[in-house]
């Protein structure tokens, strides 16, 4: 179960900055084979970028909802996942993502977010037993959210 914290900034009517943690959990097992035990928390990410809320006048001319925190946006981040897997090392998996999202406000408290996007980062398959990361790959990211903010 995926448990998000963050914040996003306006610095003016179109452009935020946001940051976020994320972090999921588990609920550990044993495995068969080696006896050892997965982690109650196998990852985490962190994450920063901005975001540029286009067609707020459009949206305005035509009586949608608009304003800050609200619309269809684009955005770029840099995210960095981090995962341990059965006791081992920490493997980190930086990525630089291009973002398309859609944010509303369901009341005064709750916003729904929904993005997805592309990107490119080191791939975490390792090449030689020194483990050097292989050649770039292409990520993809759909996220669906609900959020607490005002």
């Amino acid at each position: 179960m995926p448990i998000t914290v963050g914040a996003e900034h306006a610095i003016n009517a179109k452009f935020t900055v946001y940051g976020q943690v994320d972090t999921d959990f588990g609920v550990p097992r044993r495995e068969s084979f080696s006896g050892e035990r997965s982690n109650r928390v196998p990852s985490g990410a962190v994450g920063i970028g901005g975001r540029y809320y286009y067609n707020q006048a459009g949206r305005a001319l035509h009586n949608r909802a608009h304003g800050r925190f609200i619309g269809n946006y684009v955005g770029m981040e840099l995210h960095t996942e981090m995962r341990r897997m059965y006791g081992q090392e920490v493997e980190l998996a930086p990525a630089l993502n291009v973002v398309w999202g859609m944010q509303r406000r369901l009341n005064r408290n709750f916003l729904l977010d929904f993005n997805a996007g592309v990107g490119l980062g080191p791939n975490r398959n390792y090449t030689t037993l020194a483990r050097v990361p292989g050649p770039l790959t292409l990520t993809t990211q759909f996220n669906l959210g609900l959020y607490f903010g005002r």
